[in-house]
């Protein structure tokens, strides 16, 4: 049942997306025919649309390997990670901020080592 509820979600996020991006149920360009009614046509060109965006969806899955995170941290990215949660964090050095009397903070004499903050 997973799989299923993940492929419908392909659908239901191709279909908001041709809806939002691609003009919905608008033809790309008109076939000069009268057959049939108008709400048949919109329905098909959604779906047209929708199938579109799904084999995209499909075809880039079955181009890209799924890596599982032991692949991916042997691959030695374990110190973007950590360089990232740094900066997430506020760890990295970037200019020693320290309170002052003033309410307000002040910079140390050290300067930043990956990047300067204007002083405020």
């Amino acid at each position: 049942m997973f799989f299923l509820a993940e492929y419908a979600n392909m659908i239901l996020v191709s279909a908001i997306a041709a809806i939002m991006f691609f003009g919905g149920w608008q033809p790309f360009f008109t076939l000069g025919l009268d057959i049939g009614p108008q709400w048949l046509w919109d329905w098909f060109w959604l779906f047209i649309k929708t199938f579109f965006l799904v084999s995209l969806f499909i075809w880039f899955r079955a181009s890209f390997p799924r890596y599982r995170y032991d692949q991916i941290y042997a691959s030695g990215l374990e110190g973007v990670h950590s360089g990232h949660a740094g900066l997430a964090a506020g760890d990295l050095p970037s200019g020693c901020r320290r309170p002052s009397t003033s309410g307000r903070a002040e910079r140390c004499e050290r300067s930043s080592l990956l990047f300067e903050f204007p002083a405020a």
